[in-house]
């Protein structure tokens, strides 16, 4: 896999980063939420690695260069 460079204004990184932040804090609170998301895509636990995932993005949007 050859990762290409994206560049994104820092302000648009930042309002991702609270989205992502956001809408892992939703599955985290809201174990309706969860339980929707889960059977939405078919497999239990899947709102657990998507929170994963949205905290991941999340970080890596805020400590870029642009965004500090």
């Amino acid at each position: 896999m050859n990762p290409e460079t994206v560049t994104i204004d820092a302000l648009d990184a930042i309002e991702l980063a609270e989205a992502c932040e956001f809408l892992a804090d939703w599955l985290a609170a809201d174990p309706a939420a969860t339980a929707s998301y889960d059977r939405y895509v078919g497999r239990p636990g899947q709102a657990g690695e998507l929170q994963a995932d949205l905290a991941r993005l999340a970080g890596v949007l805020m400590t870029t260069e642009f965004t500090r």
